[in-house]
């Protein structure tokens, strides 16, 4: 696939949130943090610099650039809807609960893998006694997540 490829196949798959058209990467660095990728098929470079430093470097086909685009995306509609929501209750746990059921509608595979990163981010840095007592669970119903 060239990159074009993974960038419509991202669209097709994160208008099941209601997203898009136009998902692009960028495709030079931008020197702030936000990854761009290089390289043609079937190997790409996921790669992040921020002051002019390269910070990570990461090769990966089509399908790992597909995931992590559709990955972030749904990351960041999941925090988005969690801070429209709160109400003085924030905890982790419910956006990485949220993140998990839209990453599951696109994949039961996307779903375990995301859950089973959490559970190890959780096992080193668990929920705060605060979080645990805020935990909610996100209505995303608007992105066709059932609740």
């Amino acid at each position: 696939m060239t990159l074009e490829e993974v960038e419509a196949e991202v669209d097709g798959r994160i208008a099941l949130w209601g997203k898009g058209p136009g998902y692009r990467f960028l495709r030079t660095r931008s020197d702030d943090g936000w990854p761009h990728v290089e390289g043609t098929h079937p190997r790409f470079q996921f790669i992040t610099t921020e002051r002019g430093l390269e910070t990570c470097r990461t090769e990966m086909d089509a399908e790992g650039l597909i995931f992590v685009a559709v990955n972030e995306t749904a990351r960041s509609i999941a925090t988005t809807e969690e801070f429209r929501t709160r109400r003085g209750d924030y905890s982790r746990g419910t956006w990485m609960e949220g993140h998990i059921r839209l990453m599951a509608m696109q994949s039961e595979d996307w779903g375990r893998r995301v859950s089973q990163a959490y559970a190890t981010t959780l096992k080193k840095n668990p929920l705060r006694a605060d979080e645990q007592a805020h935990e909610r669970r996100l209505d995303l119903t608007a992105f066709g997540c059932q609740s």
